[in-house]
């Protein structure tokens, strides 16, 4: 991440549910659930989203509805939450990176990620950073491994791209 950015929300992309909850389109989230699992932290629920909060004021914002809907979720955070969009980070699955691949991006497209496309016609911005987490396992089209459950071997490999995120930046 960027060494000089001090973010103060990181948003995890993905769909809501069981049937989505170990996809690899689900990777976003699951960087977040990783960093509140970590950390111990309990979901604070409100009205129209929950989060965590570690004590150093970071809050995680999970995916609490559809990733094509969750432009008017991070807009009401944000808003309520008093934090502006260069302070957030939105962590996404990106089938053009193999596994174990991270890319930081500022204020770019969102190269067809609905989850990003969602958020940047809601706030009417793109001056966000993305951390796009490589999630290419095997090849053939993306659309027919996004909700694809991911592989036990997999899984090892992104609770080591998660690990080495937490330590590098101390979340």
């Amino acid at each position: 991440m960027h060494a000089s950015q001090t973010y103060k929300i990181i948003v995890g992309l993905g769909n809501p549910g069981s049937a989505y909850a170990h996809t690899y389109h689900n990777v976003g989230a699951l960087f977040v659930e990783f960093l509140a699992h970590t950390h111990s932290l309990p979901l604070v629920k409100r009205q129209s989203f929950s989060y965590y909060r570690d004590n150093t004021g970071l809050y995680l914002l999970p995916p609490s509805v559809f990733m094509n809907q969750t432009g008017v979720v991070v807009k009401k955070a944000l808003s309520q939450l008093h934090i502006s969009p260069e302070a957030m980070l939105v962590a996404h699955d990106d089938f053009d990176l193999p596994i174990g691949t991270i890319r930081l991006s500022f204020a770019r497209g969102s190269a067809g990620h609905l989850g990003v496309e969602s958020i940047t016609a809601a706030l009417h911005t793109n001056r966000f950073t993305r951390l796009r987490i490589g999630a290419r396992s095997q090849p053939g089209k993306a659309g027919a491994l996004v909700l694809a459950r991911i592989s036990a071997k997999d899984t090892e490999e992104f609770t080591r791209v998660f690990q080495s995120l937490a330590i590098t930046n101390s979340i």
